[in-house]
């Protein structure tokens, strides 16, 4: 786990790649909008040839929910799948706004309200905290749920970390 809601993940499949595309498929739905009840994938998107343009189908909205693009990789014992995960690049533009319109007036705001002995100081630096932690852990949850099924899909013997 990082600072920043970005990974890289391999997971090395013993199945030849024509079985891991197969299967990957398999368990991947079109994307839908709106979703009620229990979706009947574990992923949502596309896989086409090689390529893997997927993120998890959950019945919840996370505006953190990992995007999982990557290939698909023949290997001489089997195939890989080597992706990134990151958030929709809308997700990553309205935090960093927040994140920084929170940062400025920590920085102009906060020594006059300290000098001032006032209690609201704390109030910009707590929006920082907040939205990270908020940032961090719907991303990083997420993210090891996403890994660990991707590995069941796989067949991988173990986990990626």
């Amino acid at each position: 786990m990082g600072l920043l809601p970005f990974d890289h993940v391999v997971i090395d499949s013993p199945l030849p790649l024509a079985q891991a595309h197969a299967r990957l498929r398999a368990a991947t739905g079109a994307r839908r909008f709106l979703r009620f009840g229990r979706p009947p994938f574990p992923f949502e998107g596309e896989v086409n040839g090689t390529d893997v343009r997927i993120r998890r189908a959950i019945r919840y909205k996370n505006s953190y929910l990992p995007r999982i693009h990557g290939r698909l990789e023949p290997r001489a014992q089997g195939s890989r799948l080597a992706a990134t995960m990151s958030m929709h690049p809308f997700t990553i533009a309205f935090s960093a706004v927040w994140l920084a319109a929170a940062l400025v007036i920590a920085v102009l705001a906060v020594p006059n309200l300290i000098r001032e002995k006032n209690p609201l100081a704390i109030i910009p630096v707590g929006m920082i905290v907040f939205m990270y932690a908020m940032m961090s852990v719907g991303f990083w949850v997420e993210a090891g749920i996403a890994r660990r099924r991707l590995a069941e899909i796989l067949h991988a013997s173990t986990p990626p970390a």
